[in-house]
């Protein structure tokens, strides 16, 4: 199986001194990241709409074979609820043109309070032009149904699987679901057993992840690793902007590239 692993964002001025060289122009940032890692998540994308010439200009500065995942603009997701009554998505597919071959996957984050409505996602699905590979990181609970599963499945599409730190607001959200509901008999595990992985549903021949725990041992990576290698033939796996993010996936290639059956662009 192929696998690439980046970070999400490259333009941290936190990463300077440490990742980038001292005095390293912000402009040169990106064919720096480029020369070491083979893709990267543009995640300023969800705040602000691309513009077609800085895109371009950022596919001429990476190696043939790089690829952008790009996350999709909040104005869909979060203000839109994948409605996007307003024609965003249509705008941001012409927009992203312009990365021509190094276009890769696009992810739709859903917000944590959004409940599972199959009909939405159907008709949302329907509405990505064929060819395009979409992954959904739906983060309420309800979501993970097998109704949702086959929608994803049926157009090739991906269910993110996402690791992170709850947010405040997802941590309330989450707790007073946990009231709501009957108690349950506390389950726990051995020390000694791996810790277990974020809910993977496989509704594609490729698999969109993204590790954004606060933190990750050589233990935990190879878990990861392994994982993967053993749920897709292909996998676009992103870490977090966090100052460690550049020295994960530098340990990530690391230990993938250990294992049989792992291809690294």
């Amino acid at each position: 199986m192929r696998m690439r692993v980046g970070t999400s964002g490259f333009g941290y001025d936190q990463w300077e001194g440490g990742f980038y060289p001292a005095g390293l122009p912000s402009d040169d940032r990106l064919a720096f990241y480029a020369e070491r890692f083979r893709t990267v998540e543009l995640n300023n994308t969800f705040y602000r709409m691309p513009k077609r010439d800085v895109l371009r200009r950022w596919a001429a500065a990476v190696p043939p074979g790089f690829r952008f995942a790009v996350k999709a603009s909040r104005r869909i997701t979060h203000e839109g609820r994948l409605e996007d009554g307003g024609g965003v998505l249509e705008i941001l597919l012409r927009q992203l043109e312009a990365l021509g071959e190094a276009r890769g996957p696009i992810l739709f984050q859903a917000p944590h309070y959004l409940r599972k409505n199959v009909d939405k996602l159907r008709a949302f699905v329907a509405r990505l032009p064929p060819g395009t590979l979409a992954a959904f990181e739906l983060r309420h609970r309800s979501w993970d149904d097998p109704e949702v599963h086959d929608v994803l499945a049926t157009a090739g599409h991906s269910w993110c699987a996402a690791e992170h730190e709850p947010s405040e607001a997802e941590a309330k959200a989450k707790a007073n679901e946990s009231e709501a509901r009957p108690s349950e008999p506390e389950v726990t595990e051995s020390a000694t057993e791996e810790p277990p992985l974020f809910r993977t549903a496989v509704t594609a021949s490729w698999g969109y992840v993204r590790l954004h725990a606060a933190t990750y041992d050589d233990a935990r990576l190879l878990h990861w690793a392994e994982h993967i290698r053993d749920t897709w033939d292909e996998a676009w796996v992103f870490f977090s902007h966090e100052d460690t993010a550049p020295h994960l996936v530098q340990r990530m290639i690391a230990i993938a590239r250990c294992l049989p059956g792992v291809e690294l662009p």
